[in-house]
């Protein structure tokens, strides 16, 4: 007895999951900005791969032969975007703490 993935979810019909997982990212990520949560925004990522995932398979015709590429794409994205806007906030930070020390 095997396991087989079955990647058109509610019997095939993946069209109507699209909203759903729309509207889970959405919430997911006014919840994590709202209560500067790292769960929530782990469910916002987890929402926002998902939602990928089912446009992909929806709309390409090769989309779940990219898929592991997609996800490793969209990863890296999400990690650079932080990247750069964590050290934007540590020069600021610190060029407000230089700029007040210098004025003692």
């Amino acid at each position: 007895m095997t396991a087989k993935l079955n990647w058109f979810f509610n019997n095939g019909d993946l069209h109507s999951s699209i909203p759903i997982a729309t509207f889970a990212l959405l919430l997911s990520i006014y919840l994590a900005l709202r209560f500067a949560d790292s769960l929530m925004a782990l469910f916002s990522f987890l929402a926002l791969l998902s939602l990928i995932v089912m446009l992909a398979i929806y709309h390409l015709s090769f989309g779940a032969s990219i898929l592991p590429f997609l996800v490793m794409l969209i990863s890296a994205v999400v990690y650079y975007f932080f990247f750069i806007c964590r050290q934007q906030t540590e020069i600021c930070t610190l060029s407000a703490l230089l700029t007040l020390s210098a004025n003692r």
